[in-house]
């Protein structure tokens, strides 16, 4: 049964090194409501494809105030190592200052997260 274990858990971790190769290139921005956030996407290992997905989570900030929920789809192709993005913010009304995050995943597991600060 050991033997089992030790042969699922294998490709789990070879896995994991490879999606640890990839990262935002902040941890956090600030950006003026109405304005887009415009960020990068790293890849320090680039001998395979690789496709990531960007997702949005609600922190201070919520869909529809804040920002448009949207999902983008990355490709990775043999030798890219960086993509840059961007994701527009909405104009909210008031002096308040809200976030969100940026959450990339690959296959699923997430990867990274980017804090976006908007006022």
């Amino acid at each position: 049964m050991l033997t089992k274990i030790s042969l699922y858990k294998t490709p789990t971790l070879s896995k994991k090194e490879t999606v640890q190769q990839l990262e935002f290139s902040e941890k956090s921005l600030a950006v003026t409501k109405g304005e887009n956030v415009r960020f990068t996407v790293k890849r320090r290992e680039s001998n395979s494809p690789l496709e990531a997905k960007i997702s949005i989570q609600p922190g201070t900030g919520v869909h529809g105030v804040v920002y448009r929920d949207e999902i983008q789809v990355l490709v990775f192709q043999v030798g890219e190592i960086e993509k840059r993005l961007t994701i527009p913010t909405l104009y909210f009304l008031g002096d308040k200052s809200l976030d969100f995050y940026l959450n990339l995943t690959v296959d699923g597991q997430l990867v990274d997260q980017l804090q976006v600060q908007v006022s």
